[in-house]
């Protein structure tokens, strides 16, 4: 007993609790294994202390009002055309498990317990700000990759952008305590209310027709905001933050480019530079942001790499393609494939059909031409942060045989 009062998961499955508990009978097994794994996981990660999570639960789900939360099994859905294992209903209070196909108890464990984390995050919240919860792209996201660390699943899920993007901004926001804010349903940074709201509107259209556009915009949004967090005095500092951004779900040349250049400047501000070593120095940063975004990419692979119309595209010597996808026409789908006969690879972008010649292609290392740039830089950061500024030393503007290599 007193291992089940330190907890405030655990006393929810004390006999009397259990009849407090608005409960389909059939899913109390599921319920007490859920609470069990939530319990073992909020303690090692610190997550206890985040709410007094003993009063959320007397009043939400022991004690009997409209806002007290049901558990019901509903078996009609079972054969419909579009199943799902589970809703949660924040008007309705209930949560509404459905079994799906052959129901399996680990199953229905992780879905209970992806649906239990919407309560715990939405069903108390009476705020006329912006909330996690009002995008339905990092409420998944977040909610899904909670499911994952309790549960002790794989990366299996339906939710995928959801769960790259939710990972992305928690990395973005690490020194914030992202997943104590999103159990407060609240952001981990500071916004300016209008992005916000169209951030909110592009998170909408994404759920709604898996836009790209709207994925590109939320992306961009996680990052722009998430850099307010980082002061970027130090190279150390932009490098590190270049390597969260670079594993960023969607490659989106355009708008990664204008944040390097963001990012640099902020780099940039404080150091003691002329106007002319600064400009210099940027090129050369640019330089170096765009070979590590490919690094990073591309691995040790060698890739090669091509433009077709709008779409920015490379290949490997064994045809698997980076960058990004191509997308679909009125009269075709966007798509990628090889002819073994003819050694080609045939691209169908926006309707139109593109033949490469695999044999024909330019294939370059990016992580050995990396490798070597980034010593280069090291050196004149090296002076620049010693404060020795001088005449800058390398940063003389000239050309480098690494800049030759690279593809504008």
């Amino acid at each position: 007993m007193s291992k089940m009062s330190s907890s405030p998961f655990l006393e929810l499955l004390t006999k009397e609790n259990l009849k407090k508990i608005k409960i389909d009978r059939s899913l109390i097994p599921v319920f007490q294994e859920v609470m069990f794994r939530m319990d073992s996981y909020f303690q090692q990660n610190h997550l206890i202390e985040v709410r007094d999570w003993h009063s959320f639960f007397e009043k939400y789900l022991l004690t009997p009002s409209r806002e007290q939360l049901s558990i019901v099994l509903n078996k009609q859905n079972r054969e419909s055309a579009y199943c799902v294992a589970g809703t949660y209903s924040p008007e309705q209070r209930t949560i509404t498990m459905y079994p799906v196909g052959s129901t399996n108890f680990e199953f229905m464990c992780a879905n209970f317990c992806h649906e239990f984390i919407h309560f715990l995050v939405m069903h108390e919240t009476n705020c006329l700000n912006y909330r996690p919860s009002d995008s339905p792209v990092l409420n998944e996201g977040m909610t899904e990759c909670l499911t994952m660390g309790i549960m002790d699943r794989g990366t299996s899920s339906t939710y995928f952008s959801e769960i790259q993007l939710a990972k992305l901004y928690c990395q973005m926001n690490q020194n914030n305590q992202p997943v104590e804010h999103f159990l407060n349903n609240q952001f981990a940074t500071e916004y300016n209310f209008y992005e916000m709201a169209n951030f909110i509107i592009q998170s909408n259209n994404f759920n709604r027709n898996n836009s790209l556009s709207a994925l590109l915009h939320v992306q961009r949004t996680l990052i722009t905001d998430g850099l307010k967090n980082w002061q970027l005095h130090s190279f150390d500092e932009l490098d590190k933050v270049l390597t969260i951004i670079n594993n960023r779900p969607q490659f989106d040349s355009h708008g990664i480019t204008e944040i390097f250049e963001m990012m640099i400047d902020t780099y940039l501000s404080d150091k003691k530079l002329t106007s002319d070593q600064k400009a210099k120095l940027k090129e050369k940063l640019m330089i170096f942001c765009e070979l590590k975004n490919k690094a990073q990419l591309y691995g040790n692979q060698e890739v090669a790499e091509c433009k077709l119309d709008d779409l920015e595209i490379a290949f490997d010597k064994q045809l698997h393609s980076y960058k990004n996808f191509p997308l679909s026409g009125k009269q075709s789908r966007g798509q990628i494939y090889a002819e073994t006969m003819t050694g080609s690879i045939v691209v169908t972008h926006r309707d139109q059909e593109y033949r490469l010649s695999a044999s024909e292609l330019e294939y370059k290392n990016w992580k050995t031409i990396y490798d070597e740039y980034v010593q280069q830089i090291q050196k004149e950061i090296a002076v620049i942060e010693g404060e020795t500024f001088g005449s800058m030393g390398p940063v003389s503007g000239k050309e480098s045989s690494h800049q030759k290599k690279i593809n504008q």
